[in-house]
């Protein structure tokens, strides 16, 4: 890393996060794996919010729920003073490693099969490398 790369990396290491120390895989080792489901907000979508809050996440949980580390779902309140969100819902799985991602992945099917029933259009997903953690374990 450059010197004002590395620098800040060393500040982010042990930046306090709620309460806990950020955790960044600076030295390449496996971490976790995630996948996030983006749920754009553009003109003419439509998510079906208490739907969604019931039917999917409970499909999700009993698909493939046992290869989760972790869920984080967020609905999109705004993106500024007088912005709309630009995403009605972004879903974030926490998974141990490629092992899990893989098993949750061959079981995803009941879940897309439900996505028409709730949003009017396909979730844009993002599969990753967790670079940081504020996780303590």
């Amino acid at each position: 890393m450059a010197g004002g790369a590395a620098s800040a990396a060393r500040a982010w290491q042990t930046k306090p996060f709620t309460g806990r120390v950020v955790r960044l895989n600076t030295r390449g080792n496996a971490m976790s794996l995630s996948m996030q489901l983006f749920y754009p907000s553009d003109d003419g979508t439509t998510l079906d919010h208490h739907y969604f809050a019931i039917k999917p996440v409970n499909i999700v949980g009993r698909s493939f729920g046992q290869h989760m580390d972790e869920t984080t779902i967020a609905r999109g309140l705004a993106c500024g003073l007088n912005v709309p969100p630009g995403f009605h819902v972004v879903a974030t799985l926490i998974f141990a490693g490629k092992a899990a991602i893989d098993a949750a992945v061959t079981a995803i099917g009941p879940a897309v099969a439900d996505i028409a029933n709730f949003y009017n259009r396909m979730p844009q997903m993002l599969l990753g490398e967790v670079l940081a953690s504020d996780r303590s374990n």
